[in-house]
């Protein structure tokens, strides 16, 4: 489960530095233009649909995981007053 929040981390971090004003990921919308206009759109879009998935899917797995968290510390203090 951490492995997803430090793979999501890492990727905002790489956007912030990568797809900053004339950085590589501009560059590359530039030459992807030439050949075919729609593509970089399509691409952000995407992009940025599965950046917005990913984040939902971390918030369900974090609700999933608090709610076990919650569970064994419960069945720890029931197996404790016996």
């Amino acid at each position: 489960m951490f492995v997803h929040y430090t793979a999501f981390l890492f990727w905002c971090i790489l956007y912030l530095v990568v797809g900053g004003k004339d950085g590589p990921f501009e560059f590359i919308g530039r030459f992807l233009s030439i050949r075919a206009p729609l593509l970089p759109q399509v691409i952000t879009h995407a992009v940025f649909v599965a950046w917005g998935m990913w984040f939902l899917v971390l918030v369900l797995k974090l609700k999933s995981f608090i709610y076990n968290l919650y569970q064994t510390l419960l069945l720890g203090m029931a197996d404790s007053i016996e």
